[in-house]
This record gives C-alpha cells, sequence and structure tokens, in this order.
C-alpha cells in the first residue's frame, strides 16, 4: 500500500519563505520565531526585560551579530544568564544597573540602544517602565520596535502614536503582519511592532494562517507562515 504523504510537505508557502544570510530556510509561526527572524537580520539587538525567556533564547540563537539583553536588577539577570548557558548561547551580554531605581537603568539602557537596529520591550516588566523614558532615542535612532505584552491602554497608545507621526509603521501580530503599510492604527494585541518606514519593504510580504496547533508561548496567536 502506497503510504500517505505528509502534510506542509514542500508547500508553496515553505519553500517561498524567507532565507536568512546564510540559506536556511525561515518559517514563522508565532511571535517568538518573528523575533528569531528579526534578529537574524539585524547586527545589534537590546532587549529590555527577559528573565532569561523563550524569545531570549530563539533570539539570541539566531543573532548573527551582538546580542544584548538588559534586565531590571541582579536576580533577573543571574536566571537569564543560567537560561542562556544551559542553551549553550553564552556570548549573549546580559547587563544590568549597579544602583537602584529607573534613573541606574535608564543610565544603562540609553547608551546601548543607541548602536542597535532592533530593539524588543517586555512590557509585562521591565520594559514598561522604560519604553516612555526611551522613546525620544527611539525616534531619533530609528531601531524595529518589538513590543511584547501589549495592551491598548490610552497612555501608551498615545506612545505608539507618536511614533506612527515620526514614520514609524504599526504593524500586529493578531492578525498576521500585514504588508502594506497603509493603516497604523491596527487593533491591539499581545505583540506589536513599530517598524521606520523605509524598512518596510525588507519585511516578508504577507503571512498566511497555518494548521498547526498556537505556540504556548505566544498567548494564543493563531500561528502564521510566512509567504514571500
Amino acid at each position: 500500500m502506497r503510504e500517505r504523504r505528509r502534510r506542509h510537505t514542500h508547500t508553496p508557502t515553505e519553500r517561498d519563505a524567507p532565507a536568512r544570510a546564510d540559506g536556511a530556510e525561515v518559517r514563522v509561526e508565532s511571535s517568538t520565531t518573528w523575533w528569531a527572524w528579526l534578529c537574524g537580520a539585524a547586527s545589534c539587538v537590546v532587549e529590555i526585560g527577559s528573565a532569561g525567556g523563550g524569545h531570549t533564547r530563539a533570539g539570541a540563537g539566531a543573532a548573527r551579530g551582538d546580542y544584548i539583553v538588559v534586565e531590571g536588577d541582579r536576580d533577573s539577570a543571574e536566571a537569564t544568564r543560567r537560561h542562556l548557558h544551559l542553551d549553550g548561547l553564552d556570548r549573549a551580554h546580559v547587563h544590568c544597573p549597579t544602583g537602584d531605581g529607573a534613573t541606574a537603568l535608564l543610565d544603562l539602557a540609553g547608551p546601548l540602544l543607541t548602536g542597535c537596529d532592533l530593539v524588543r520591550f517586555d512590557l509585562t516588566g521591565t520594559g514598561a517602565a522604560t519604553l516612555p523614558q526611551l522613546l525620544p532615542l527611539v525616534e531619533q535612532r530609528r531601531p524595529i520596535v518589538f513590543l511584547h505584552g501589549y495592551h491598548r491602554c490610552s497612555s501608551l497608545d498615545q506612545l505608539l502614536e507618536r511614533l506612527v507621526g515620526r514614520g514609524f509603521v504599526r504593524l500586529s501580530l493578531s492578525d498576521g503582519l500585514r504588508s502594506s503599510c497603509s493603516h497604523p492604527g491596527l487593533a491591539g494585541s499581545p505583540t506589536v511592532l513599530l517598524v521606520p518606514a523605509e524598512q518596510c519593504r525588507n519585511l516578508p510580504r504577507r503571512q498566511t494562517r497555518a494548521a498547526t496547533d498556537t505556540d504556548p508561548a505566544d498567548d494564543g496567536h493563531t500561528p502564521a507562515r510566512l509567504v514571500g
């Protein structure tokens, strides 16, 4: 009896998925793998707040350039180093402020942000406290901004609209990334990207739904695969 062929083998979706610089095919099915794909294309990545979670390990593993993690305190930094060490990702740099309070954290994160082209803020923790203060630097340096744990609120929406007014395009992962870059006011979701308009052409053109389970690390989002 002829064996049944596996589904999703050599489908057009997979063939058309974007390739990293080393030629490896990239299939993006969740915000975690979206983050990894972006890290693979960046020269310097800064992540603010992580505690060594799945995004951190995926991004550090995919990064081709510098990968810098900023934690709010020593305990979180040690936890992140431990997780990265267990995954063999010791070349990632983990920093925490030497003093206490928001000022010490900003004094650490600000200079690191000046040299990066991709930054991730964890809005469930340290990232929420630093985003408003670092916004002027983001406007000036124009990295791609990855917001994790986003939920609609008036103060945060105002910050995002400010970036949109400065030439950033707001993209939501809740319904798959949109390629037209014509509608900045997408509905809020746990993951939002803010991309400088001039870099939109470097993103995959569209996403399609995939008949696979949702990624537990992705807050229940329907997964998607990239289509070139």
